[in-house]
């Protein structure tokens, strides 16, 4: 699994890292502190030096990038893991770092820009393509809502991830849909119902049916 996905790993990776490149043809037009951070509303709230906005930031997406392929394509069922899936899942991580990046390179020379509006679109896309995926997975250690009793259960498995899917893509849609007046209790409820409703349904599929089914 590792050698079929290694020029991915690699492919991906690099791109992770290409708001570093950006940033250094951009270096001396940034200024010496750069916001690194935004509210729910998009207005700054953090600054740090361009080292830590050009090169820490990507690293760190980096970072994550690789503990998430090294745990996908090491997982004792990473076989249950499909090819296609794997591929779309290794260009989240660099896809936000690029977007991230972007949105702060363009607030730190003034570029009109609504933060608020791109990021929770992203979220909003990403809701929706990890929607589609989650019905699509097979039993694995790894990706996936991994409670005692999907893991326990090939059916409560599956059947958790059909919920998890509609789950995802309708609150993707809601997220998109209100991009523009999206509120901060909004976006909890929202989160806290993409984990909790097939948590719940998990469960009450293991009370109702076994972990045998």
């Amino acid at each position: 699994m590792w050698r079929q996905n290694k020029a991915k790993v690699i492919i991906t990776s690099l791109a992770t890292l290409l708001p570093s490149l950006i940033g250094l043809i951009l270096w001396h037009k940034l200024p010496e502190l750069v916001p690194i951070h935004f509210n729910f509303r998009g207005v700054v709230d953090d600054w740090a030096g361009r080292p830590v906005a050009v090169f820490a930031l990507p690293g760190f997406f980096l970072a994550c990038q690789i503990v998430c392929a090294v745990a996908m394509l090491h997982d004792p069922r990473k076989e249950n893991t499909g090819g296609k899936v794997i591929s779309i899942l290794l260009w989240v991580l660099p896809v936000t770092s690029i977007v991230t990046c972007m949105c702060i390179y363009a607030t730190a020379l003034n570029v009109q820009i609504n933060i608020a509006v791109v990021c929770f679109s992203l979220l909003g896309v990403l809701h929706i393509v990890m929607g589609n995926i989650l019905p699509k997975l097979r039993h694995n250690y790894t990706i996936g809502i991994r409670t005692s009793w999907t893991l326990a259960s090939q059916e409560n498995w599956h059947h958790t991830h059909r919920v998890a899917g509609w789950s995802m893509v309708i609150t993707g849609v809601i997220i998109l849909a209100s991009a523009l007046w999206i509120n901060t209790w909004l976006i909890l409820i929202l989160l806290t119902a993409d984990v909790g409703i097939p948590i719940v349904y998990s469960f009450v599929y293991y009370k109702r049916h076994g972990e045998d089914s």
